[in-house]
């Protein structure tokens, strides 16, 4: 496994350091990928050269500015990406699991109207994110040999499926709706 992140963002240390903590736990080995420039993103995943398995995208806003870039340099290495926000998997990468966006800005509005009304803001307590999603791209798990569909409760990545039918989209986003955490298949 690989991790790229800009390490001069202090949240992506952050985030970093978590990650190796993760990883050490699991007895699994990660590369590091360190960058602070947007020239750094080429000859980072160039070095990787059959090193990693997968590659774990860091959100910044370096990388984010640059996720086209570093998503198709991660295709044409073969490399599985996980994102932590749903754009990057728009853009092309692989998996994201992350809050809904949507669902915080609702939530941020409901404060607002707490306010508005005579709340005061330090009596509202501070939230964190309740809803999150786990999107797959279908297309970059078929160019990758990776077909996903959801079982029940939990994400499955199947390697012997090479299609999914309709009927099962169906049932995917259904299956999806009723639970906090959905599965969005992008086709």
């Amino acid at each position: 496994m690989a991790v790229i992140a800009n390490i001069d963002n202090p949240f992506a240390a952050l985030e970093m350091a978590e990650i190796r903590a993760a990883v050490r736990t699991l007895g699994l080995d990660a590369v590091q990928l360190e960058i602070r420039r947007a020239e750094d993103i080429v000859p980072a995943l160039q070095a990787l050269k059959g090193s990693a398995d997968a590659l774990y995208v860091v959100n910044d806003p370096l990388i984010n500015a640059n996720r086209t870039r570093t998503i198709i340099l991660a295709l044409t290495a073969r490399l599985p990406t996980m994102h932590g926000s749903q754009e990057h998997v728009e853009a092309g990468g692989l998996m994201s699991y992350g809050p809904n966006y949507p669902d915080l800005f609702r939530r941020t509005g409901e404060l607002v109207d707490k306010i508005l009304r005579g709340a005061k803001p330090a009596d509202i307590p501070v939230e964190q994110p309740t809803k999150f999603d786990l999107v797959i791209n279908l297309i970059a798990a078929k160019g990758l040999g990776e077909v996903g569909y959801v079982e029940g409760r939990n994400v499955v990545i199947d390697y012997r499926h090479a299609d999914i039918r309709q009927r099962d989209r169906r049932r995917l986003w259904k299956c999806g709706q009723s639970q906090r955490r959905r599965a969005l298949l992008l086709t």
